[in-house]
């Protein structure tokens, strides 16, 4: 599934939720938000309080430019230049559901 997509909550076990949408499977709470999430193309958003899609996929994985700004300095003689590489990855999600469905790929524990 993709970052803001809107699912149905099934069942929890302790913190993995069994969810729905356009696929089910489980997924654990923390990937999850109760609210809209707004996303904008325009850097920093289209009007103040918004973030855009990079902060909002950042922030969900608990990762901020602060995090990472922090870890840096803690870490001065770790190479980031692999994980600056893998940020800029880039993937079409129609080649992606093609690659799930050719290899019969499953989402989740059921």
């Amino acid at each position: 599934m993709s970052r803001g997509a809107q699912l149905k909550f099934e069942e929890a076990k302790g913190d993995w939720y069994r969810v729905s949408g356009t696929v089910t499977g489980w997924i654990h709470k923390t990937n999850l938000t109760e609210r809209q999430v707004t996303l904008s193309s325009k850097p920093g958003g289209e009007g103040a309080g918004n973030a855009s899609r990079d902060e909002v996929e950042l922030a969900g994985r608990g990762f901020t430019p602060q995090v990472e700004g922090e870890y840096r300095n803690k870490n001065p003689n770790l190479d980031f230049s692999h994980v600056d590489k893998i940020e800029k990855t880039s993937i079409d999600p129609g080649e992606l559901e093609a690659f799930v469905a050719e290899g019969k790929l499953a989402g989740g524990a059921e």
